[in-house]
């Protein structure tokens, strides 16, 4: 299975973008949006990612989980958080992993991904969900007011190429 992925140079937040596609396209299960640069990347609430421009990886998935009963919603948190985690040990392994639930991943005390998951339910049912993931690779300077930014850059001292990042994610 090789999922279709639609590729941005820059945009305000890829699930936005991903909502407006599921919105006006007939948005093929396992859809990936990716940019370069996503210049106001929502977290929960009223926060914000930050992500310099080709240095990270800021992608939403949409899903179509009509298997998983609405009252479970919260296993699609569990798996993606997982998820990441697996894709961090694969490429950067003994670094001390942990999630901070429902919607972050930590590397000791800093945080290093972080996860919003929007549900489009129609009654019981499940229509459609949006992955957010944000995963802070290359990035060394972080200029918002987040208290514990990292990157797997500063914890290994490596640079990652994003492109076979993606592909390990994307498997």
């Amino acid at each position: 299975y090789q999922p279709k992925i639609i590729r941005l140079i820059t945009i305000d937040s890829t699930n936005k973008y991903a909502m407006q596609w599921l919105e006006n396209q007939n948005a093929e299960d396992g859809t990936i949006i990716i940019t370069q640069y996503q210049f106001a990347g929502k977290g929960l609430g009223a926060n914000k990612w930050e992500s310099e421009t080709k240095k990270n990886i800021t992608l939403s998935v949409i899903y179509h989980p009509l298997f998983l009963p609405v009252e479970m919603q919260f296993m699609l948190n569990e798996v993606v958080s997982l998820s990441i985690i697996d894709f961090i040990n694969k490429i950067a392994p003994n670094l001390k992993i942990k999630i901070k639930w429902p919607n972050d991943i930590y590397i000791k005390d800093k945080k290093i991904a972080g996860i919003l998951i929007e549900n489009l339910i129609h009654g019981t049912e499940f229509k459609s969900t949006i992955i957010g993931i944000g995963i802070n690779i290359n990035q060394e300077i972080f200029r918002s007011n987040a208290p514990n930014p990292t990157s797997l850059k500063i914890e290994t001292d490596k640079d990652y190429d994003l492109e076979e990042c993606l592909t390990v994610l994307s498997n």
